[in-house]
């Protein structure tokens, strides 16, 4: 049985305005439909517009890498749409982040990468290319060893260099750090705590007067530092020993302080031909020894 309520909610007049409800709904939604429809075509078709399509691309920066190659690939990122629908190539949705991904990813000597649009057609590529600093040569020392790699000068391993005669470049052996795979480009000659130990005492022997020219690191508690032999015969090199755990720093003092004094100094000077070995993992003493 039905309630007065419910009958006077079931009148004609009711039942009219319901559907006169329903009939309004409906065209709101076949409305909104219409204009969102409306909306996505023009959308689609502002970014197929030719007058805000990127024709051109300026490349600059670079000195090495040939500037075909980088085009080619930052091409590679404007093909295609977005949602298979919005077209790359519209100068205002460019993937200008993706092109900078793409070619720092590709370029391994590139150490910076700015994407900038230039106007409503062209696109303006910035690189900044990495400098050869110095050598990776290697796991293992060998005074001949080839291939070797272009390090710059945080550690980082960029490119293979070519065949170089002498000491043009100082270098550098040992396992390589943050590397994906077994490929030398990309990786770190090693931890930059550790590069920044190296280099120091690099540049503190060179202040003395003694030319180094090749650092080993190991997986063992122990480093060499490598210094060119009078007659330019790599393979009798002397040997610095050091400890990775002395601080560059005191190595240096208690190096330059017995370097400085007799009688290292002169045999240092007058049997430097001669020799081996200059042991440093020993606090205030120097250990030496002679072929």
């Amino acid at each position: 049985m039905k309630t007065i309520h419910q009958e006077l909610l079931d009148t004609p007049r009711v039942r009219e305005l319901q559907k006169r409800k329903r009939a309004i709904q409906i065209k709101k939604r076949v409305v909104y439909s219409i204009l969102f429809l409306v909306l996505v075509s023009g959308l689609i078709a502002f970014s197929h517009a030719s007058r805000f399509r990127v024709t051109q691309i300026v490349i600059e920066g670079n000195v090495v890498t040939e500037t075909s190659e980088i085009l080619s690939r930052a091409q590679q990122k404007i093909e295609g749409r977005y949602f298979f629908v919005f077209s790359k190539k519209h100068a205002w949705i460019a993937p200008k982040k993706g092109i900078e991904k793409a070619l720092s990813g590709s370029f391994p000597r590139f150490s910076e990468v700015t994407v900038s649009g230039e106007n409503m057609n062209t696109i303006r590529i910035h690189v900044a290319e990495r400098t050869g600093a110095y050598l990776w040569c290697g796991e293992i020392f060998t005074p001949t060893s080839t291939p070797c790699y272009f390090l710059d000068d945080t550690g980082y391993i960029f490119a293979e260099a070519p065949g170089f005669s002498g000491n043009v470049f100082f270098r550098f052996y040992g396992p390589l750090t943050d590397r994906d795979t077994s490929y030398a480009i990309g990786g770190y000659v090693m931890s930059d705590v550790d590069f920044v130990y190296a280099k120091e005492f690099i540049t503190g022997m060179k202040n003395l007067g003694i030319k180094p020219y090749a650092f080993v690191s190991t997986t063992i508690d122990e480093r060499y530092l490598y210094i060119e032999h009078p007659s330019g015969d790599l393979t009798r090199s002397p040997k610095l020993i050091l400890s990775n755990k002395d601080d560059v720093v005191t190595v240096l003092q208690n190096f330059e302080s017995a370097y400085n004094a007799e009688p290292l100094k002169t045999e240092f000077a007058q049997k430097l031909p001669n020799l081996a070995t200059v042991d440093l993992r020993f606090k205030n003493k120097v250990y030496y020894t002679y072929r």
